[in-house]
């Protein structure tokens, strides 16, 4: 699928990006590519620059962390921040093939959202998880966008960078829905609760006029879930809430979408409550928005 280039002690399926920068959205990424380690293959002790997130794809191998070290294989997701003392090793029977991402925020960081994902990249308190295998096909997504590099491919760059990034923190936060069920019965626990308020959020965020009607959906106190979803999210229930309407917003913008009709899919009450939400998030008013993407309209 990939072109083959070979490149001292490792093979190489595809080293896409290396020692240049990229300004993709709110991220600056430095290295984005598909490794595979020869038989025995070991990278000494370094320090991170940047954070980067692994993922498995085949064969065996340890990754070590300020000195901890995880035995990983196929469908393993590991995050290094760009503090963290890292080294590899590959197996000598089964080498390693993994994909990697490594990025850091641009600053000033102006979005909630994005600086909560900064906070745990810099500081991931759960670095690990097996059978991650869906962040494969979100690798491969991107990896493919900066080979086609067409009139799209800025905009499906930033969605596949947006997608991974906060794939693999819910992964590693509050995890997949499968690790939610707990043992008792298959019951579901706090985070399962969480995970599907966020999910709802994110399916109904134009449809959603009140935040108060998630205690009538979820059978809980509006305090109740209010207070869960801060602890579990590292964020407020109306800041995940306000961060999710307003990139909403900001996709229609990007798409031609008008700043009335935005505003109105996005059940804003006037332009100016719309306008002064948006400007508080973004860091400049829809309008202004609008003038620095080409393709979308004012109106």
């Amino acid at each position: 699928m990939y072109p083959l280039q070979n490149r001292a002690r490792f093979h190489f399926d595809n080293l896409y990006h290396t020692n240049e920068q990229m300004m993709i959205g709110p991220y600056i990424v430095h290295q984005v590519g598909d490794l595979s380690c020869e038989a025995g293959y070991y990278l000494p002790p370094h320090t991170q620059q940047v954070h980067e997130i692994s993922y498995v794809v085949s064969g065996r191998g340890v990754f070590s962390a300020n000195g901890e070290r995880y035995e990983v294989k196929r469908g393993a997701l590991f995050v290094n921040a760009d503090t963290d003392m890292h080294e590899i090793e590959s197996s000598m029977d089964d080498p390693i093939r993994y994909m990697y991402l490594g990025f850091r925020a641009r600053k000033p960081i102006t979005s909630p959202i994005i600086q909560t994902l900064e906070n745990f990249y810099a500081r991931p308190h759960n670095r690990i998880a097996e059978g991650m295998f869906e962040v494969q096909e979100t690798f491969i997504r991107l990896l493919n966008e900066i080979i086609i590099a067409d009139q799209f491919t800025g905009l499906l760059k930033e969605c596949c960078i947006h997608q991974l990034v906060c794939q693999v923190y819910r992964l590693l936060n509050i995890r997949s829905e499968r690790n939610y069920l707990v043992a008792t019965g298959g019951k579901t626990d706090v985070q399962k609760l969480v995970y599907d308020i966020a999910q709802y959020i994110d399916s109904n965020v134009g449809k959603l006029s009140r935040l108060s009607s998630l205690s009538e959906r979820f059978g809980y106190s509006y305090a109740y879930i209010a207070r869960v979803f801060s602890q579990q999210m590292s964020a407020s229930l109306q800041d995940y809430y306000t961060n999710r309407r307003l990139e909403k917003a900001r996709d229609y913008l990007t798409h031609g979408v008008s700043v009335t009709e935005t505003a109105q899919l996005m059940g804003y009450q006037s332009i100016h409550s719309f306008s002064r939400a948006f400007r508080k998030v973004m860091g400049l008013s829809p309008s202004e928005y609008v003038k620095n993407r080409p393709g979308a309209v004012t109106k």
